[in-house]
């Protein structure tokens, strides 16, 4: 984050809190189970509040698992795998009629950063143009620019080139270039930003904050998506996180959809670097 405000980020460890993995059987004890996973950009949010939450809830196990990206969250919701789905998407109108319900439960600024050493406090929406299409290749001290890409057909990249249509064409051009650094998942893009001098790319601040990454925001067009350790609702650049559900779902899964709707959970949310919905969560 921006090193005014690295010192002012609150939370857990990198490492997401309650970790588990569909793909050997998990240990639990004799509790109702509450499965989440799906979207890397939503893991630590939803970390904290599975945490927060089972603290007060002894009877119910939360099981947070790794990255599965939106779709695999998704499926797995359809599958009976997982009880809750984390997507940065709608759903498709094929994934409605398997009986699945999106909600929208908070929106994270998405974030142009760069790696701490990259000598530089902002850039303008042209400049960020002329770097992906590949004619503005250094920093101001001289260091090669790196951008970090996310391949076609991820929302990540859809919201790039939705911030103007110099930026989408831009984006279509950086896609096509040899060489380029592409990151398949949001942990592996937070990697490549951490460890590749000079990288720079988008991300979602909410991510960036609860995985404690070090890496700096940069300003966009003169606007920090971030002030004083709180978000700025002024920075018009955000990406939406939805949980995604059964239509009907189990009793315990209900009474945790509340508890993310609530003062508590709101608050946790904001915490972590994300603006909760206007509206409850059905």
């Amino acid at each position: 984050m921006e090193r005014r405000l690295s010192g002012l980020i609150k939370g857990v460890s990198g490492s997401l809190l309650l970790a588990g993995t569909l793909l050997a059987p998990v240990a639990l004890p004799a509790q109702e189970a509450i499965r989440i996973g799906g979207t890397g950009a939503a893991l630590g949010p939803l970390s904290r509040l599975a945490a927060a939450y089972q603290r007060r809830s002894q009877d119910i196990a939360i099981v947070v698992t790794h990255s599965l990206g939106s779709s695999g969250g998704i499926k797995a919701v359809a599958e009976g795998a997982l009880e809750i789905g984390l997507s940065s998407r709608p759903l498709t109108d094929d994934e409605r009629q398997r009986g699945l319900v999106a909600r929208e439960f908070c929106r994270t600024p998405f974030v142009l950063a760069a790696g701490q050493r990259v000598k530089t406090d902002g850039l303008t929406l042209p400049e960020v143009v002329r770097i992906y299409r590949g004619e503005m290749a250094a920093w101001p001290d001289g260091e090669r620019i790196r951008v970090v890409l996310r391949p076609a057909s991820e929302s990540d990249t859809a919201v790039v080139r939705g911030l103007s249509p110099e930026c989408a064409a831009a984006v279509d051009i950086a896609l096509k270039r040899e060489g380029m650094l592409m990151a398949l998942t949001d942990q592996e893009n937070a990697d490549l930003l951490e460890k590749t001098p000079g990288a720079v790319g988008f991300l979602g601040l909410a991510q960036l904050i609860t995985e404690q990454r070090r890496l700096q925001v940069l300003a966009l067009e003169g606007i920090r998506p971030a002030e004083k350790g709180a978000v700025n609702r002024n920075y018009p650049h955000r990406k939406p996180l939805y949980l995604v559900t059964r239509e009907r779902p189990s009793p315990a899964t209900a009474r945790f959809l509340a508890f993310v709707a609530s003062p508590e959970g709101r608050r946790i949310l904001e915490e972590a670097g994300a603006i909760p919905a206007a509206a409850p969560l059905p």
